[in-house]
C-alpha cells in the first residue's frame, strides 16, 4: 500500500540535513566573500564591487562615517555590480557594508570596507612655452568651479602669492620679465573648498 511517506528508516534524518541546508544556502549562505572598491572617475563618486558564489537578486548598501559608527541604509540595487555612491565629499573616507537578497532572503552584513574618495586635484601639471607668454595645462575628472594660480620668483612655499584664476582647463601668463625663472602651482576648487596644491613648474622668460 503507498502511503506518500517514504518507508526508507534514514529518510526523516535526510529530510532534516535537507532542511538544515536549504536555510543555509537562502539566508546565511547568501554571503558576499569580498567587498571592494575606490574612486570612480571624480572626486564625488565610490565605485563597489564584489565577489560572491551565492546566487542572489541584489543588494542593500549601508553607509556610515566611520567603522564603529551607525551604518544607514543608502540604497537597494537590483542586478550585479559594480554599483556607484554619487554626491560625496572630496577626500574623504567612508565606510561600507553590503547584504544580498534573493527573493524575501536575506544574507549577513558583510565587515566594514572604508573607500575613499578622489582628491579635487589638478592632475599633469604642465607648460608650454611661447616667445611672448606661457601657457600652463592640467586635467580632471573631478568638476570644479575654478582653478586658483599662484606665481613665486622663488621656489619656496612662503614666496607664492595668488596670482589669478580660470575656470578652463589652462591658464596664459603674457607679464613677465627676459630672463627671469618663474615658479607656478595651481588648486582646484568646487563649492568654495580648495583642493590640493600641484607640483611645481617653472619655466625661464626668454631674453
Amino acid at each position: 500500500m503507498t502511503t506518500g511517506v517514504s518507508e526508507d528508516p534514514l529518510y526523516p534524518a535526510c529530510a532534516c540535513i535537507y532542511a538544515i541546508f536549504r536555510i543555509a544556502v537562502t539566508t546565511g549562505g547568501i554571503v558576499v566573500e569580498a567587498l571592494h572598491g575606490g574612486p570612480w572617475l571624480d572626486a564625488y563618486t565610490i565605485r563597489m564591487s564584489f565577489w560572491t558564489r551565492s546566487e542572489y537578486d541584489g543588494c542593500e548598501i549601508y553607509r556610515s562615517d566611520s567603522a564603529d559608527g551607525e551604518f544607514r541604509l543608502i540604497k537597494t540595487e537590483n542586478g550585479n555590480p559594480p554599483y556607484y555612491d554619487t554626491g560625496l565629499q572630496p577626500e574623504t573616507t567612508y565606510y561600507y557594508k553590503v547584504r544580498l537578497f534573493k527573493g524575501d532572503y536575506f544574507g549577513p552584513l558583510t565587515e566594514a570596507v572604508a573607500l575613499t574618495t578622489d582628491s579635487l586635484v589638478a592632475k599633469d601639471f604642465r607648460s608650454r612655452v611661447y616667445p611672448s607668454f606661457v601657457e600652463l595645462l592640467w586635467w580632471s575628472w573631478s568638476q570644479y568651479d575654478y582653478a586658483e594660480a599662484f606665481r613665486s620668483e622663488s621656489y619656496y612655499e612662503e614666496d607664492f602669492r595668488y596670482y589669478d584664476s580660470t575656470d578652463t582647463a589652462s591658464y596664459i601668463d603674457r607679464y613677465f620679465e627676459p630672463g627671469v625663472t618663474y615658479y607656478y602651482k595651481i588648486r582646484l576648487v568646487k563649492d568654495g573648498k580648495a583642493g590640493p596644491f600641484t607640483e611645481v613648474i617653472s619655466f625661464t622668460a626668454m631674453e
